[in-house]
């Protein structure tokens, strides 16, 4: 049951998004669901789009433990399966199965114009010394209205971490809210607002983030087969950590972003195949750190990503895959079969729609 304290805060961060929704789809076409409504890893943002959707979904399949089949050919456990179920215009019903958060309890629900997930987890272990547990609950719930389309949700988690003694007991908590909807400026059509604060403990040390997000974006339709997404917007993000130790300062940092830009493409080859690429790139307009001794100031850092996938209609289902840059400049051995040591992809998803 030990978690570091740097492991437990970033799962209550991962919490400030509700979810963080990248499918092999979303993830090769800039890594937010927000920016694709017709996708179904809305749900995570957007619970009320569970309305949208009937759905059977397998999802983080790899060929191994570090996405290299031929040299470790062992499942990496980070599958996840999706269903949706129920009568258009009536209730919905869905089960989540994750392999990275086995819990007890993981369901969907939504009756035409709301929509909710929420999920359960309790673990204890007894040595015949000890007798430890953990446990973690979280919810999220949307709806539709005039304004926009709505998202809030919360993680809660507590340990006992490594022994039954209080001072290295583990406590978090998270909430997020998502907001999307139509905003015409300049030459964007809609809007995507992401706010989330969580805190966590261990013993004694402490750790607090919140971030803000906004962003303005829009879709081209560049010809029948191919459109084009272009997201401009900023964000700003603030942390406290504190050690704990007797006397131990406050560390302190934030950081402006601006722009945070994402340019994704999506092509239909023919009515089987599509191809996607992403461009992310967050510049560090202004950001700062303060330990209780030194403050220090920088700016003008970029961090940036490109990723690429395809997608594959097969009538029955549909494959969504990540794509091998390699397969760009060396195309022949990927198509041939020689392309042994660097595999076309190492992540897909399966999807039946009905």
């Amino acid at each position: 049951m030990r978690r570091s304290f740097i492991s437990i805060t970033i799962v209550i961060i991962s919490s400030l998004s509700l979810a963080l929704a990248s499918d092999a789809r979303i993830n090769a076409l800039g890594g937010n669901a927000a920016y694709w409504a017709d996708d179904d890893q809305n749900i995570y943002l957007f619970p009320a789009t569970i309305n949208n959707f009937q759905l059977a979904q397998i999802s983080g399949i790899s060929g191994g433990s570090d996405g290299d089949y031929y040299n470790d050919p062992i499942p990496s456990g980070a599958e996840k399966a999706l269903f949706l179920f129920g009568n258009e215009g009536s209730t919905k019903w869905g089960f989540i199965i994750d392999g990275t958060a086995d819990k007890m309890v993981h369901m969907a629900w939504g009756n035409g114009t709301f929509g909710a997930l929420f999920g359960i987890d309790m673990n204890s272990t007894d040595d015949g010394d000890d007798k430890l547990s953990n446990s973690t609950i979280d919810g999220s719930f949307g709806m539709n209205s005039s304004f926009g389309e709505l998202g809030v949700g919360f993680t809660m988690l507590s340990d006992d971490n490594v022994s039954t003694e209080s001072d290295d007991d583990i406590d978090g908590l998270g909430i997020g809210v998502n907001l999307r909807r139509n905003q015409s400026l300049w030459v964007f059509d809609e809007m995507y607002v992401s706010f989330g604060l969580g805190s966590a403990s261990i013993g004694d040390a402490t750790a607090s983030f919140m971030g803000l997000s906004a962003n303005l974006f829009n879709h081209w339709e560049l010809n029948p087969n191919t459109t084009l997404l272009f997201v401009l917007g900023f964000g700003f993000e603030s942390s406290t950590a504190n050690s704990g130790a007797e006397g131990a300062d406050d560390v302190t940092g934030s950081e402006i972003s601006l722009p945070n830009a994402v340019l994704a493409i999506e092509t239909n080859i023919n009515d089987w195949a599509t191809m996607r690429a992403g461009i992310t790139n967050k510049h560090a307009f202004s950001s700062s750190t303060d330990n209780g001794t030194t403050k220090t100031s920088d700016n003008g850092a970029s961090d940036f990503s490109a990723l690429f996938g395809l997608g594959f209609n097969y009538g029955g289902f549909k494959l969504d895959m990540d794509l091998n840059p390699g397969f760009f400049t060396n195309p022949v051995n990927h198509i041939t079969g020689f392309n042994i040591m660097e595999p076309l992809g190492t992540m897909a998803t399966i999807s039946y729609n009905w």
